[in-house]
């Protein structure tokens, strides 16, 4: 309970401070909290306990290097160390993290013509200051991998493409999976904002910087694909790192919340008008209030995860209701009972705490095998086809 209150508040102080209006702060920080499925299986968001992940608790911490952030050089080393020690709750998403916190500062400057202010004192201030904060994992992850070539290339690249899925390494399929019905909920309030920003000079570059904010969000991650094929062909290496990256794409959808909320205030300024926003906000929490009745269920938005997830089942009308035993509830009894204790099982995660049995190459293990041990994630998958 105090992370969903931490992850809520962070949030709601982040929008307020670019954009100092309560109702938009909170009508934003509602719909961030929301659940969203995106590409690469990556979920955004906070629900019940099975959303409880390591990147929850980085998505609650996320806000604060950006919220003590400002034009003075204790700050901006401060926070570069938060954005780099907070990246340790879940690297992947972290590396998401940092490229928008470097790439932020770096369009702000060029943009608000702050030119001066890259010095050699700044630039290797806020280098050191972000890989002293990511030094854990720094020290972890590389001092237990290697990236040299000490086993069955092909037999490794066999067992990868078995264990995960192909468009992981296809940056092009995988942009596709943004060609989606709900990708317009992120798109739209850029691109509106866009437009009706040209007639002010900071709300215009407010735009520019979202804008390039999500392509270099979206883009960057999808290239370091190549840029790792091009490494290992050039150096006879194996690194193991990009079909990890390319998941940071899901932080492009961040941009996107603070086009929303300047956009609400854009409108709000224009129209001029007391009731719209508590208007807005009365909407949404009503939405979120019958969202869970079935008759909502193929409506979408107010059908989706990303509204009926918010609310606890005694804060709404209807309930989320799940059979208190599923299939692989009744697979775990029958493992349990009828396999030896000392059994290895090829499964689901699951299996290792409702059977009390070990599990290989489950979904969160054989990633982990790829990057920490390839020779035994390739003789897993052997034992597993035999």
């Amino acid at each position: 309970m105090s992370v969903i209150f931490s992850l809520a508040f962070s949030r709601f102080f982040l929008i307020y401070k670019l954009v100092p209006n309560f109702r938009i702060a909170l009508l934003m920080s509602l719909l961030v909290r929301g659940v969203v499925r995106l590409p690469g299986l990556e979920i955004w968001g906070i629900a019940e306990l099975w959303a409880m992940m390591p990147v929850t608790l980085y998505l609650t911490f996320l806000p604060i290097p950006f919220l003590i952030l400002k034009p003075s050089f204790r700050r901006l080393i401060l926070s570069a160390f938060l954005i780099g020690l907070v990246f340790n709750f879940h690297p992947i998403t972290g590396l998401g993290g940092i490229l928008l916190y470097l790439s932020f500062i770096i369009l702000y400057v060029i943009l608000y013509k702050q030119k001066k202010e890259i010095t050699l004192k700044n630039s290797m201030g806020v280098l050191l200051a972000l890989l002293l904060g990511m030094l854990p994992f720094i020290i972890t992850y590389f001092s237990k991998t290697s990236s040299s070539i000490t086993y069955d290339i092909s037999a490794f690249t066999q067992a990868f493409n078995t264990r995960i899925p192909q468009y992981f390494s296809e940056p092009m399929t995988f942009l596709k999976q943004w060609l989606h019905f709900k990708t317009l909920l992120y798109v739209v309030p850029i691109i509106l904002y866009y437009g009706v920003s040209r007639r002010d000079e900071a709300a215009h570059k407010r735009a520019k910087i979202i804008i390039l904010l999500t392509l270099i969000l979206i883009l960057l991650p999808a290239i370091s694909v190549y840029i790792e094929r091009f490494i290992n062909s050039s150096l006879k290496l194996n690194l193991r790192l990009s079909f990890q990256l390319i998941r940071a794409q899901k932080m492009a959808i961040v941009p996107s919340f603070f086009a929303m909320a300047y956009l609400l205030e854009y409108v709000n300024e224009r129209l001029k008008s007391k009731w719209v926003l508590p208007v807005l906000v009365s909407v949404q929490v009503s939405i979120l209030v019958i969202s869970k009745q079935p008759v909502f269920n193929s409506i979408p938005y107010i059908g989706d995860d990303i509204t009926r997830f918010v609310l606890p089942n005694n804060l709404s009308f209807g309930s989320l209701n799940y059979p208190k035993k599923l299939d692989v509830d009744y697979m775990a009894d029958y493992i349990a009972v009828n396999t030896p204790q000392n059994a290895l099982i090829y499964g689901s995660h699951h299996y290792r705490g409702a059977s009390k049995r070990s599990v290989i190459l489950d979904s969160k293990g054989a990633s982990m095998l790829i990057e920490g041990n390839p020779l035994q994630f390739i003789e897993a998958e052997l034992i597993r086809k035999n």
